[in-house]
C-alpha cells in the first residue's frame, strides 16, 4: 500500500499523519522510511525540528 499525502505542512509529524489517515504509527513510519529510501521525500534539517521536502510525486 502506498500513501499519497500532499505535504501542505512541511513540518507535519508522523503522529499527525497517523491521526489524519487513521493508521498505526508503525505503518506511517514504515511507509515514510520507504519513501525516503526511494528518494521520493527527504527530511531537511534535524529529525526533531526539520521539514519534509517532496522530491518527486508518485
Amino acid at each position: 500500500m502506498r500513501l499519497k499525502v500532499k505535504l501542505k505542512n512541511p513540518k507535519i509529524t508522523q503522529s499527525e499523519i497517523k491521526e489524519k489517515l487513521n493508521l498505526s504509527r508503525s505503518k506511517v513510519q514504515r511507509t515514510m522510511k520507504k519513501l525516503v529510501n526511494e528518494g521520493v521525500i527527504e527530511n531537511i534539517g534535524s529529525h526533531r525540528s526539520g521539514n519534509w521536502k517532496v522530491n518527486k510525486h508518485l
